[in-house]
Parts: structure tokens; sequence; C-alpha cells
């Protein structure tokens, strides 16, 4: 009976031995699924902060070119400001140099009628 038990101690002993050689196994399967799943992880990570970096970069350089698309609009509405400004200043000289132009045409023509009134007075005179 004992060299049975002993057989079947045996048997319990490898089929114990097989069980935890088999749980071991599992547990360095595990253990690589864990270190490949933290290298992808890392990886993932990597290139993560790299499309990071460069949407900062990206967003930096759309943001500069907005100011500078800004400024240059500035610039050009103050220019033409300052156009409009100068032709609404000349075409309100150009207005009264006008008025002045016709004012003074019209002081000639007078002038000029009361110039042969006399000349045609003097003319009738010198005629008598």
């Amino acid at each position: 009976l004992q060299e049975e038990e002993m057989a079947a101690l045996r048997q319990e002993i490898e089929f114990l031995r097989a069980e935890d050689a088999l749980r071991c196994q599992e547990l360095q399967a595990k253990r690589t699924r864990v270190a490949i799943a933290e290298a992808v992880l890392a990886r993932a990570k990597e290139e993560a902060e790299s499309l990071q970096s460069a949407l900062r970069t990206t967003t930096d350089d759309a943001a500069a070119a907005l100011r500078r698309a800004r400024d240059e609009a500035q610039e050009l509405l103050h220019s033409e400001q300052a156009t409009h400004s100068a032709l609404q200043t000349a075409l309100e000289e150009s207005d009264a140099a006008l008025s002045h132009a016709k004012d003074e045409v019209s002081q000639l023509e007078s002038a000029n009628r009361q110039l042969h009134v006399a000349l045609a007075q003097a003319q009738r005179e010198s005629e008598q």
C-alpha cells in the first residue's frame, strides 16, 4: 500500500511539476505580451509627441502668416485711406480753383462788356 501511495504521490508531484511548468510558460508569455505592449505604447507616445510638436509648429506658422496678412491688410487700408483723403483734398481744391476761375471769367466778361460799352461811347463821341 505504501508503494502504491508513493507511486500516487510521485505521479501527483509530476503532475504538479508539469502544471507549474505550464503556469511558468503562461506567465512568461504574459510577460512577453506586456513587454510588447509597453514597447508599442512607448512608440505611440513618441509619435504622439512628434505629431504634437509638428502641430504646434504648424499652428505657430499659421498664426505668424495670419499676423503678417493682417498687418499687410492694415497697411493697405491705411494707404487706401491716405490716397482717398489726398484725392478728396485734391478734388475740393480743384472745385475751389474752378469756382474761382469761373468768378474771374465772369469778372473779365463784365469788364469786357464795360470796355465795349466805353469804346462804343467813345467812338460815338468822337464821331460827333
